[in-house]
């Protein structure tokens, strides 16, 4: 199974699959309190945050990044976005 979420423009979670509640340690309803943003890796967050906007622009239509999140245990999880 593969954990997929549908997020916002403001990067909140909209939609997430019960395999990836799984895999962040949250419920659904937690995770729709959260933006993926509070809970990816500092290391991480300019890259992300870069194209993320650069794709709300309309500059690029879709981006992949190799990143960490943080799991609710404090944990981390590799991922590809």
């Amino acid at each position: 199974n593969i954990g997929m979420g549908m997020t916002s423009e403001d990067r909140y979670w909209l939609r997430v699959n019960a395999r990836l509640q799984e895999m962040l340690g949250y419920t659904e309803e937690e995770l729709r309190a959260l933006t993926w943003s509070e809970m990816t890796h500092p290391d991480e967050l300019p890259d992300n945050l870069r194209l993320f906007d650069r794709m709300k622009s309309g500059d690029i239509d879709h981006y992949e990044l190799e990143k960490r999140f943080i799991r609710k245990d404090g944990s981390l999880l590799d991922s590809l976005t």
